[in-house]
């Protein structure tokens, strides 16, 4: 997979410690056919993305993300960030991460029509483990038969992982 993110931090064969807090990230919707992120943490332990407000992730490719924590020895706190004007996920921890998501918006655009990729507002899984809690998340959903839009979605997430106290509506599949 190859990525194209607006903020890279990776800690490469060792690990970091990666603050980002109080930026505007404007995508542009300028995006490539690769996985267009706003922000992408690998190998980062700890990280903290906070405050940021991510907006016009669109692009020419149909998987973009709002903030993507990819990889084993990634540790990240995600907290305070509002996430709007992306095509697959606003806030994504996979492939072994571990993540603890709080206090975020994120906005699909639904209802995307036929053709569009399923958003999901946050998603944990694919062996990623943590908590999501105290989050606003609404409007995902797809007109789509064969396809559901979710406001939270965990997918073989392994360890612990807590889904609780969060603000979740007029998403197609909330949880």
């Amino acid at each position: 997979r190859t990525f194209d993110p607006i903020i890279f931090a990776d800690g490469g064969a060792g690990v970091i410690d990666v603050t980002v807090d109080n930026f505007e990230i404007d995508g542009n919707n300028d995006g490539g056919s690769n996985t267009f992120c706003g922000f992408l943490f690998r190998n980062t332990d700890p990280g903290t993305i906070s405050n940021n407000d991510l907006h016009s992730l669109r692009g020419t490719g149909q998987e973009t993300q709002g903030i993507l924590m990819y990889g084993a020895n990634t540790n990240v706190t995600v907290s305070g960030n509002t996430v709007i004007d992306f095509s697959r996920n606003g806030i994504t921890a996979v492939v072994n991460a571990s993540a603890a998501i709080s206090g975020n918006t994120v906005t699909g655009d639904g209802p995307l029509a036929l053709g569009n990729w399923a958003q999901n507002g946050i998603e944990i899984g694919y062996g990623a483990s943590g908590s999501i809690t105290g989050n606003t998340v609404t409007g995902c959903s797809i007109l789509d038969p064969d396809w559901a839009a979710s406001g939270i979605l965990a997918t073989d997430a392994t360890g612990t992982t807590q889904i609780n106290g969060n603000n979740i509506t007029q998403n197609q599949v909330n949880i």
